[in-house]
């Protein structure tokens, strides 16, 4: 593709962590038909900050209940 930039990134790094409490927006999908993935992050924006028990810090986007061709997406 022309123009495309290419962005070095650093290897990954696998830690440990105590278990996490997330919580959030929650849809189904299928596997290549996920483009309504941005749009559910936006309407999630609306809540950050007015959470009750939310902490500040980063936000995460959960894959999990992975079902022949489907998944829950969780942000």
């Amino acid at each position: 593709v022309p123009n495309m930039e290419t962005i070095k990134l650093e290897p990954p790094r696998i830690a440990e962590l105590p278990p996490l409490l997330v919580g959030g927006l929650c849809e189904r999908y299928t596997m290549g038909k996920t483009a309504a993935i941005p749009s559910q992050w936006e309407r999630f924006s609306r809540y950050v900050g007015n959470i009750p028990g939310g902490i500040d810090g980063p936000a995460y986007g959960v894959c999990f209940n992975f079902e022949s061709n489907e998944f829950d997406y969780l942000c």
